[in-house]
């Protein structure tokens, strides 16, 4: 892993752990999450997962001001199950395997 120009964690705990390591084991001492080795500066930082919001929104937005003939199959298979006041709820959630 050393021998990259930039190691990335999802957390800061896990960039936390890996210069803690580092220093530990090899004896280098980063200093603001940058190692030194040899000649070279390997950055180690923390690049939490995500989604476009914005962009998410900006689609989800069009698709709703779409004239019904317009709209896809599915789209009008969700308006048509959580229509309103039938009292169904969508709950949706990720999950990742680590």
């Amino acid at each position: 892993m050393l021998g990259a120009d930039l190691i990335a964690f999802h957390t800061y705990n896990y960039v936390r752990h890996f210069i803690s390591c580092v220093r530990r084991l090899l004896g280098h001492d980063p200093v603001f999450n940058r190692i030194q080795i040899h000649e070279r500066t390997l950055k180690v930082d923390a690049y939490p997962k995500g989604i476009d919001f914005e962009k998410f929104q900006e689609v989800a937005i069009l698709e709703e001001k779409k004239p019904p003939e317009k709209k896809s199959q599915i789209r009008k298979e969700i308006e048509k199950y959580f229509s309103p006041g039938n009292g169904r709820k969508l709950i949706l959630s990720t999950s990742n395997l680590e």
